[in-house]
C-alpha cells in the first residue's frame, strides 16, 4: 500500500506525468510497479463523489479569461466536497491559452483560493503575496475576514491586480495632481 501512496503522489505532483517529468520520474514510477504499486488501485483513490463532481463543474463553469489566466470566483462549497476547488484549478489548465488558473470559494468569513500553473505563472509567489504558499506550479492560501466579491475585485482591479507584476513607483514617479 506504500507503493501506491508514493506512485499516487508521484501521478498528483506531475498531474499525471505531464509536468516536471524526466527520465527518473518513470523509473521511479515502474521501481513502484516492482515493488506492488497497482495503477488501478491508484487511479481509485482519486475518484469523487457526485458532490465533489458537481461543485468542481461549477466552478470551472465560472472561469472568466483574464490575461492567460483563467479565473473561477465561486461561494460557498460544501465542506466535504472542498477537494473540488483544487481540482478545479487543475481542469482551468487544460484549456487551450491557459497559462495559469486560479480558483476561489467563499469558506465561512473568509475565501480560500487554489492556483496553478504550467510553470509560465509562478502561483507560489503569487499566493505568497496574499499570505499563502506552495511552490510554482501549485499553490494555495487562506484569506480571513474578505468577501468573495473584494476578493474578485483584486484579481481584476489594475492597482492591485495580483497577475500582472507590480510596478514599484517612489513619490518623484508619479504624476501630480491634475496631470
Amino acid at each position: 500500500m506504500e507503493a501506491e501512496g508514493l506512485l499516487a503522489g508521484i501521478l498528483l505532483d506531475t498531474q499525471d506525468f505531464t509536468l516536471h517529468t524526466g527520465v527518473r520520474t518513470f523509473e521511479a514510477a515502474a521501481a513502484l510497479r516492482r515493488y506492488g504499486a497497482e495503477t488501478e488501485r491508484v487511479r481509485r483513490l482519486f475518484d469523487v463523489t457526485m458532490v465533489e463532481y458537481n461543485a468542481k463543474a461549477d466552478l470551472v463553469e465560472k472561469a472568466q479569461m483574464y490575461k492567460n489566466c483563467a479565473i473561477s470566483i465561486g461561494g460557498e462549497v460544501a465542506p466535504e466536497a472542498r477537494v473540488a476547488i483544487a481540482q478545479a484549478a487543475n481542469d482551468l489548465l487544460r484549456i487551450q491559452g491557459v497559462d495559469a488558473s486560479f480558483v476561489a470559494v467563499q469558506v465561512g468569513n473568509g475565501v480560500n483560493v487554489s492556483a496553478r500553473s504550467m510553470g509560465a505563472v509562478n502561483v507560489q509567489v503569487i499566493m505568497e503575496s496574499l499570505g499563502g504558499g506552495g511552490h510554482q506550479t501549485m499553490a494555495a492560501a487562506q484569506l480571513k475576514h474578505i468577501t468573495r466579491r473584494r476578493h474578485a475585485a483584486a484579481f481584476r482591479t489594475p492597482s492591485t491586480n495580483i497577475i500582472s507584476p507590480r510596478k514599484k513607483t517612489t513619490p518623484e514617479a508619479r504624476p501630480a495632481k491634475g496631470e
